[in-house]
């Protein structure tokens, strides 16, 4: 009789242990979402920059997922979108647009250094998009001129963030992106086809540095 509590007693010890080890394990797996966005913008404006020019990423707002503590994917997206519609005289109408879309995907790698300090190192893959196209109406043709580029790149990147509270941070980074973009220029005459042009204009290669001059507000669930 006594071997027999015994041993029910060291199974439901087991099962104990088991279960709360499956609960950590669980709570350990569990991914670590955050959301940020880019408030350097907003900072040039409250404070009063307009006679300085600060390089800002063209990083607007970003998502990050950790699978576990230190590992984690990224992306980021960003853009400016303009429309202008002048009149140089009576009968030429001139609209204007300008397009772009900046963006990034990459893998992240974290080290938690002190109690509120994150080290954060990696490699993205990044690109941009422009359009940019003037329409002119006017009595005798109808000329639309257009201009896209491209671009297409990646490299690795180092960030410091600091967590302000358990769902709140801050971060600021740097990075070397090394790049290939091309241009295509169109231009299309209702009047005058043979001026139609559609080709591409140059391609560039080059390497730049994104300074750690942006501030990005991070919420963490």
């Amino acid at each position: 009789m006594k071997h027999t509590i015994l041993a029910c007693f060291l199974f439901a010890s087991l099962v104990s242990f088991a279960t709360a080890d499956s609960v950590n394990v669980a709570t350990k797996a569990r991914p670590q979402h955050q959301v940020f966005a880019n408030t350097t913008f907003f900072l040039k404006q409250l404070i009063n920059l307009s006679n300085q020019t600060i390089a800002i990423s063209p990083y607007i707002v970003g998502y990050k997922c950790f699978f576990n503590k230190s590992h984690g994917l990224r992306l980021a997206v960003g853009g400016s979108f303009s429309k202008k519609t002048e009149f140089p005289d009576t009968v030429v109408v001139r609209i204007t647009k300008n397009n772009a879309l900046d963006y990034r995907v990459g893998y992240e790698f974290r080290h938690l250094f002190g109690k509120k300090w994150y080290l954060q190192t990696g490699v993205d893959l990044v690109g941009r998009y422009g359009l940019s196209s003037t329409k002119a109406n006017t009595t005798f043709d109808i000329v639309s001129t257009g201009n896209t580029s491209n671009s297409i790149g990646g490299g690795p990147f180092l960030g410091i963030q600091f967590n302000v509270t358990p769902r709140i941070a801050l971060f600021t980074e740097t990075a070397f992106y090394y790049s290939y973009a091309w241009n295509k220029r169109k231009v299309q005459s209702a009047s005058f086809p043979q001026q139609n042009v559609d080709r591409k204009t140059d391609t560039e290669y080059k390497g730049e540095f994104i300074l750690p001059t942006s501030l990005y507000f991070v919420f963490i669930f």
